[in-house]
This record gives C-alpha cells, sequence and structure tokens, in this order.
C-alpha cells in the first residue's frame, strides 16, 4: 500500500491536508485528490459550488505560513488513523 499527502488552499483561504491510500503510487494520489473532491462537494452546494482547482494543490512549504504547516500535519495524522477511504 502507498500513501500520498498533499494539502488543498480551499476558496475561503483555509487549508487542510489529505492522505490518499492506494496499491500504487498513482491511485494514492488520485484517492487524495478525490478526498478533496468530496470534501468540496460537501462544503460547497448549488450555485456557491466550487469545482476542484488543481492550482489550489500546496505542493511546498513555501506556499503557507508556520501555523498552516502545523494544521496539515495535524490532518495528515488524522487521515492516516482514519478507516475510510
Amino acid at each position: 500500500m502507498f500513501e500520498h499527502n498533499t494539502a488543498y488552499r480551499f476558496s475561503d483561504n483555509t487549508v487542510e491536508g489529505f492522505t490518499g491510500i492506494g496499491f500504487t503510487e498513482k491511485s494514492a494520489e488520485e484517492n487524495a485528490i478525490q478526498k478533496i473532491k468530496n470534501k468540496l462537494e460537501l462544503i460547497t452546494k448549488g450555485e456557491n459550488a466550487k469545482p476542484f482547482d488543481e492550482s489550489r494543490l500546496i505542493t511546498s512549504h513555501d506556499q503557507c505560513t508556520q501555523s498552516e504547516q502545523e494544521r496539515i500535519g495535524k490532518d495528515w495524522k488524522i487521515s492516516r488513523k482514519s478507516k475510510i477511504l
């Protein structure tokens, strides 16, 4: 099993970390992206719907503050413990 950690900056400027799990590196990455899409669908509906925007993926530490990095790290720890794929 592979894990892929990523983070996303939502339209309200909050960040959240996501961990994807899969049998390959690619499927783990796809699982993480799907989790982001699911969250977007859950929190934005109807006229306020916000589609997934790849440019909002956080791919380096330079894209977030120290406190955001700490938040993302905590999210990854929680996500690893989750049994929901």
